[in-house]
């Protein structure tokens, strides 16, 4: 999750928070470590049953990076606990939508 420049710029922009954005940071991993920072795991574990996992696969140049991308994230979500994994991964989309994926 990052705050896009577009998102600093605007005064006022709905379903966000740019000022909660700004003081626990745009991005969620710390760079080298590629560890998640702490602040965004208690975010995840907070807020697991509003989160759920998705990708901007809809871009053409993302396609090609498409398996890496997913590989990626399974590995900083790993991270979290196996509950939280899931929720964010796969059920929180599973109740949302009325699917049941395990089917």
């Amino acid at each position: 999750m990052t705050i896009s420049k577009k998102t600093e710029e605007k005064k006022s922009v709905p379903y966000s928070n740019v000022e909660f954005m700004k003081e626990i940071g745009g991005g969620y991993l710390i760079p080298k470590t590629k560890k998640i920072k702490e602040d965004w795991k208690e975010l995840f574990i907070t807020y697991q049953d509003r989160l759920l996992f998705a990708t901007d696969a809809h871009k053409k140049h993302r396609w090609a990076k498409y398996s890496e991308i997913v590989k990626d994230y399974r590995i900083h979500i790993s991270q979290l606990p196996i509950k939280v994994v899931r929720k964010i991964s796969f059920q929180n989309a599973e109740k949302l939508y009325k699917v049941n994926l395990n089917d």
